[in-house]
């Protein structure tokens, strides 16, 4: 059970990680779009 357990709490993690790298790339790639198209208009 405990090792069921761990197993969980570390696919929870991944997932969890995944999701917020996701999150932070889209922010990125918004902020650095932005970024260009201020500077060329």
């Amino acid at each position: 059970m405990k090792g069921f357990l761990t197993a969980l709490i570390l696919i929870a993690s991944f997932l969890i990680g995944c999701a917020m790298y996701y999150k932070v790339g889209c922010w990125f790639e918004d902020d650095i779009i932005n970024f260009y198209a201020g500077d060329e208009g």
